[in-house]
């Protein structure tokens, strides 16, 4: 059986290359994206970009049919300034056993083939946003907001990070944000972060590998919380994290929670928190959406194919 393919390509992407019996279709926004995947319904979808091209794509697709993944295989092509995804998945598929593989319904072999959860988060009680790899607030999305003013910079990406981070550290290290949390046997737990996440790949944002034990299709996300502290320790956190590579399981002022299906935060404070989810903030009419609630839970399984 001949699989039917759509291939999703970032308008700004100059160069790529594709299987024949290909549909290509250009893109500017993800909601044109999102028409030709349910008008298509292909078995593939592959998405040349960055995690947002791939994650804002699927997340117009879903919020109009939330069983469209069911029996389809994504590919992505990294293509974007943060493929962080796409690094996580390479990594998964390293450590799976080399040995024969039967083949899935469309004759793949299953060696080729990473199955892993998404989340949907519900922010402020109506607005929902799918999570594929790592979405959260504080620290992540202020650093975006950040790196959005560093991208005329002619400087390596991972440098230009760091620095939209350590802005990022300045400001919300001043900020006084208190959250209750609920997480598993956390319940209604008080913390003053800089930085909530809710993770399903290891990298937050330009390559910065944060957790380096996630398990890929168990049904369960971890959250990992980044505490208040001296700028000086915040600093030296951040050069572990994405410069020396240490096991941030160690760090002091990094907590994580154990593995759970689902998980509430509220903010109880004065203070701005915004939400990011898979390298984009989440704005509305051009603005970001400062966060009072959110709700995570693990919302169904993506079969990721790796040629």
């Amino acid at each position: 059986m001949e699989e039917k393919r759509l291939v999703i390509v970032n308008k700004n992407v100059t160069s790529f290359n594709i299987k024949s019996n290909s549909c290509i279709f250009f893109t500017s926004g993800s909601d044109e994206a999102a028409r030709h995947l349910l008008g298509v319904n292909p078995d593939i979808i592959e998405f040349v970009g960055g995690d947002g091209t791939f994650s804002a794509s699927l997340n117009d697709t879903l919020n109009q049919n939330p069983d469209f993944l069911k029996g389809k295989f994504v590919k992505i092509v990294p293509k974007g300034s943060g493929n962080d995804r796409y690094k996580s998945l390479i990594e998964i598929l390293e450590e799976k056993s080399s040995g024969k593989e039967p083949v899935s319904n469309l004759g793949l072999p299953v060696k080729q083939v990473v199955t892993d959860d998404f989340l949907l988060v519900t922010i402020n009680g109506d607005i929902k946003r799918y999570v594929f790899n790592i979405g959260g607030l504080g620290l992540d999305s202020q650093t975006l907001i950040e790196y959005e003013a560093m991208r005329k910079y002619m400087i390596p990406p991972s440098l230009k990070y760091f620095g939209a981070a350590t802005s990022a550290i300045n400001k919300l290290n001043g900020y006084k944000g208190m959250v209750n949390y609920s997480a598993g046997k956390y319940l209604a737990e008080t913390a003053e972060p800089i930085m909530f996440l809710f993770m399903l790949g290891k990298y937050f944002g330009g390559g910065m590998p944060i957790n380096q034990r996630l398990i890929e299709n168990d049904g369960r996300f971890e959250s990992v919380i980044l505490s208040r502290g001296t700028n000086l320790k915040l600093y030296r956190s951040l050069i572990g994290i994405s410069l020396l590579k240490q096991d941030q399981y160690t760090n002091p002022i990094v907590k994580y929670l154990d593995p759970v299906e689902s998980a509430e935060l509220e903010v109880l404070s004065a203070d701005k928190f915004y939400f990011e989810s898979d390298g984009e903030v989440l704005s509305k009419n051009s603005k970001p959406v400062e966060v009072r609630h959110i709700k995570v839970e693990v919302a169904g399984k993506i079969n990721y194919l790796l040629e």
